[in-house]
């Protein structure tokens, strides 16, 4: 494939342990959304907080052949994937672009627009017929696989509150009732009746 300057380019895919070139990318789709709030925002307001960018999308319209054309003819046919025979280029697209998704792969993508990375394949659509079973026309729906950082802290240590009244830890319940409350009850029955006592002595004395 050529771009409009008549320079050679491919669209390249490749992952941890693969790589593959379209012979010729018909067409590709590149798609970007942000996802904007519909509530209004206050003035002054930092605006990102209130949009989200969306995973990029992708979609190519690509060709592998087994006999691609040759820019140079001294030039000898590739495989499509590294290990690949050279004489059955789709079938070895086909099954690793179809490993590719069923793994879900993490990919690189490089076109002449820009390149991608940590694409995962979404969808495969092949079409074929007689005329075209030498060919592999593919249709690959990409998406951005999106990561996130996390950090970890140390959580602070709670404070101990201080025992109150003496010596030794420990945590502070609240003031103790440090008196027996049967005898503190008694005691004031007790009280009681020896007031009545004097109250009749003192009665009578004065009869």
């Amino acid at each position: 494939m050529t771009s409009l300057l008549d320079i050679p380019y491919q669209v390249v895919i490749t992952s941890d342990d693969s790589q593959i070139a379209f012979d010729a990318a018909v067409n590709e789709t590149h798609s970007g959304k942000m996802t904007i709030t519909d509530h209004p925002v206050e003035q002054g307001a930092n605006v990102a907080d209130h949009a989200q960018r969306e995973p990029d999308g992708l979609e190519i319209n690509g060709i592998v052949s087994n006999t691609p054309i040759l820019l140079n003819f001294d030039e000898t046919v590739q495989p499509s994937i590294p290990g690949g025979d050279p004489l059955n280029r789709a079938q070895d697209a086909y099954d690793e672009f179809t490993r590719l998704k069923d793994t879900a792969a993490l990919l690189a993508v490089a076109t002449e627009l820009r390149d991608y990375v940590d694409m995962m394949i979404e969808s495969i659509t092949v079409r074929r017929d007689k005329q075209t079973r030498h060919i592999l026309d593919i249709d690959l729906s990409m998406r951005e696989f999106r990561k996130a950082s996390v950090e970890s802290i140390a959580a602070p240590q709670p404070v101990k509150k201080k025992h109150r009244g003496g010596g030794g830890g420990g945590q502070d319940d609240g003031r103790k009732n440090t008196k027996d409350p049967a005898a503190e009850v008694g005691n004031k029955a007790e009280s009681v009746l020896e007031s009545f006592a004097n109250a009749l002595d003192r009665s009578r004395g004065g009869q």
